[in-house]
């Protein structure tokens, strides 16, 4: 009810409606969509006005520029962010059987050794997660 709340009061706010329209006269989809869009308006018209009375008030170049906007509430649903450009690659998996048939015999100890520890790990989560839940 808290939420429902909140999206009245914005709503009311921006456009003069109130819970008596939001309530009986639109559908929920309608309601949740007019309150992310009138949500994005407001912070869109704050940032412009703060954007304004920060480069009024910059003493020089280096403030001017250091301006950041404030993020917008509810970005578009279909907007899908670029791919970083410093992709980090991550290696293969640690206990493919070709990785260790070229390995020392050192190597092929370090890798038994640490599977069995994962193992044991992922046994022990299981375990506890058993007895949290009661199983």
């Amino acid at each position: 009810m808290d939420f429902f709340q909140v999206i009245v009061d914005t709503l009311a706010q921006r456009y003069g409606w109130g819970y008596k329209e939001i309530s009986d006269e639109m559908y929920w989809e309608e309601v949740y969509e007019l309150y992310e869009y009138a949500s994005n308006c407001n912070v869109l018209e704050k940032n412009e006005d703060m954007r304004f009375n920060f480069l009024l008030h910059a003493g020089s170049k280096e403030a001017i520029n250091s301006w950041q906007d404030l993020l917008i509430p509810f970005p578009d649903r279909n907007w899908k962010p670029k791919a970083p450009k410093n992709l980090v690659i991550l290696p293969q998996k640690f206990n493919s059987k070709k990785n260790t048939s070229k390995m020392s015999a050192e190597q092929q100890e370090r890798a038994e050794y640490v599977r069995k520890r994962i193992q044991e790990s992922k046994e022990k989560a299981e375990r506890e997660l058993n007895a949290y839940y009661g199983n």
